[in-house]
């Protein structure tokens, strides 16, 4: 087994891969809306691409046959979509759905097959992703799945929830917000998970804001936005709903309904925001009090005494931080405070400031420093002049 560098990985058995995304959504097939090259001057940004400028950066394979291509390109069942190494591609759904695919990255329809590489998925509403031997399900989620080359598999959930489960044993995963799945041979042993490391969500969210910072040199998106049972007129970047370009087909999807009322569930060690009904552990109204019921719930680092160190929020007994660069930027040792002597003179100071003996201990520095007698400056000794003698001449 090797080790991702941004996060955990497990080998699959031969001929397994997951199938992320099953075309079996209503509507006209997906297309490719949108290629981004990262920007040679600046790392932190992408460059939108044109028409023209896609060669080698994204490119589109129908029955072995390289397609040429224009944005946006109307993708069928079997094409084969492949980006560059500094390239990244969006797909898109009729009903809104985004997959992201990073660099290097090769993926097949018919179902989201992905060979190798790394995408990101955004979905809303019932959805099922599948595999040779795995299938899962998740509603209304936002996830980042990854493949090696030799077939090792990253997935971390960045919202919502996924339930993993297999086709041929009886192992069922249910995952939540901030947490991976991961296997080692599906069809022998059960499965696992674990927890998110902050910094591995840091890694994360940085990529996709790098994205989403590119995206918005473009014209806002703007189309209908159902949050709540209610519907309204939105751009993509500011629905926090689901988020349709067809009014007929929002309408149909977005039944009016009685807002539910959202606030914070603790569930499997962590705190995300969402509705009571769909908590399956403890909910409250705030984020203070979800966190002092669910005390081991987040993870991160703690700053105390000029020290980093890796804890959750419950344990930290100083300053805490989500962010790992954050934390050591921050953290300095609190300057040490005491009682300093100095010629026979006793003041507060730090150790730092103190230019004489320092004591933590008052008493401790009243004793040492009576003892302290103040030298004596030397006295200065008169200069004495002679009176003025003329020279005598001969």
């Amino acid at each position: 087994m090797k080790t991702m560098a941004r996060y955990f990985s497990v080998a699959l058995p031969y001929g397994l891969v997951l199938v992320l995304v099953c075309l079996t959504l209503c509507g006209c097939g997906p297309a490719l809306v949108r290629v981004m090259k990262e920007d040679p001057r600046d790392n932190t940004r992408y460059l939108r691409l044109s028409s023209a400028e896609l060669g080698g950066e994204a490119t589109v394979y129908r029955g072995g046959r390289r397609l040429p291509v224009s944005l946006p390109y109307q993708l069928q069942p079997g094409d084969v979509i492949e980006t560059g190494p500094d390239a990244v591609a969006v797909v898109r759904f009729p009903e809104g759905n985004e997959i992201i695919l990073d660099s290097n990255t090769r993926v097949r329809l018919g179902s989201f097959f992905v060979e190798f590489g790394r995408i990101l998925a955004r979905v809303q509403g019932l959805f099922e992703a599948e595999s040779e031997n795995v299938t899962a399900g998740v509603e209304g989620t936002e996830f980042v799945f990854e493949v090696t080359r030799d077939r090792a598999v990253a997935v971390t959930v960045l919202d919502g929830t996924v339930v993993c489960r297999s086709k041929i044993r009886s192992w069922q995963v249910h995952l939540s917000q901030g947490e991976f799945f991961y296997s080692q041979h599906p069809n022998l042993v059960n499965p696992g998970k674990r927890s998110a490391m902050p910094k591995e969500l840091d890694d994360i969210r940085r990529w996709i804001k790098k994205i989403e910072e590119s995206t918005g040199q473009l014209k806002p998106e703007t189309g209908y936005c159902c949050m709540r049972g209610e519907l309204f007129q939105s751009t993509r970047e500011n629905c926090k709903g689901r988020f349709f370009l067809d009014e007929a087909q929002a309408r149909n999807a977005c039944p009016s309904s009685i807002p539910e009322k959202l606030g914070y569930c603790c569930s499997g060690g962590r705190v995300y925001r969402t509705t009571a009904e769909s908590c399956r552990g403890v909910f409250a109204s705030t984020e203070a009090e979800a966190y002092r019921r669910c005390p081991d719930a987040q993870q991160g680092y703690c700053c105390r005494d000029g020290r980093v160190t890796e804890t959750s929020r419950s344990g930290c007994a100083g300053s805490f931080f989500t962010d790992y660069d954050e934390a050591t930027k921050n953290c300095r040792p609190k300057p040490e405070t005491g009682y300093c002597c100095m010629r026979g003179e006793l003041f507060q100071s730090t150790r730092e400031n103190c230019k004489g003996s320092f004591f933590r201990d008052e008493a401790e520095a009243r004793k040492a420093c009576r003892s302290i007698v103040p030298l004596p400056m030397p006295p200065i000794k008169p200069k004495l002049y002679e009176p003025y003698r003329p020279p005598v001449i001969k």
